[in-house]
């Protein structure tokens, strides 16, 4: 009826000889986070198949995984070992891995276009001399150095330092994303990536849409 660390007690599924309970809960690593919307959403399926109701549209599912996952491999090297583990396991579907170490702002410090060539405000220039997104590549992004951020944070601080050294009211939040949401930007970091080698990982976003 609770988390284990809270005093519940744990439960053994499959000693069970009856429904668990409407009000209960299942307190797992993940459970509420990967597990069960994409056991949702294959329940979702399995009904329309039972039904036999036809897909009137092809549908494509994004899943993530390995989220805690180390970064010591590189793009290749960690596509190599995904790829390798689904041949093994013989999975017979049509799939597509990406590999993205980190997170959706390095694709979007991709677009050159908002990089202030003679930055207005001293972070900028700071980050600018740590990590040039305008020569690098944003995918290898190192972490901040000297403060308590990971790689994903200092991405997310560097574009919106970006943003806001070009126009203060523009804002920028994992939530509120309106700022990268148009074609021009799309096609600036879509350009950045057929133009270089950079971002490798968006490239093979794109190409699971083919």
């Amino acid at each position: 009826d609770k988390a284990l660390e809270s005093g519940g007690v744990e439960i053994s599924l499959s000693a069970l000889k009856s429904p668990v309970a409407g009000e209960s809960r299942i307190y797992a690593r993940s459970a509420s986070d990967d597990k069960s919307p994409i056991t949702a959403v294959l329940t979702a399926l399995d009904a329309l198949n039972a039904a036999e109701i036809p897909l009137s549209v092809n549908i494509k599912f994004f899943l993530e995984g390995e989220e805690e996952d180390s970064e010591d491999l590189g793009h290749d090297e960690k596509l190599e070992e995904i790829s390798s583990f689904m041949t093994k396991i013989g999975l017979d579907i049509d799939y597509r891995i990406v590999v993205q170490h980190f997170c959706l702002e390095t694709w979007a410090l991709g677009n050159r276009a908002i990089v202030p060539r003679q930055p207005k405000t001293d972070k900028v220039r700071e980050y600018r001399n740590i990590w040039d997104v305008l020569e690098n590549d944003p995918a290898e992004l190192p972490v901040l150095p000297k403060a308590q951020f990971t790689r994903a944070q200092f991405a997310e601080l560097y574009l919106r330092a970006i943003l806001n050294d070009r126009n203060r009211n523009i804002t920028y939040t994992k939530r509120n994303t309106k700022a990268l949401l148009n074609l021009k930007y799309y096609q600036q970091v879509k350009t950045r990536m057929q133009d270089t080698n950079h971002i490798a990982s968006f490239r093979g976003f794109l190409a699971a849409f083919n």
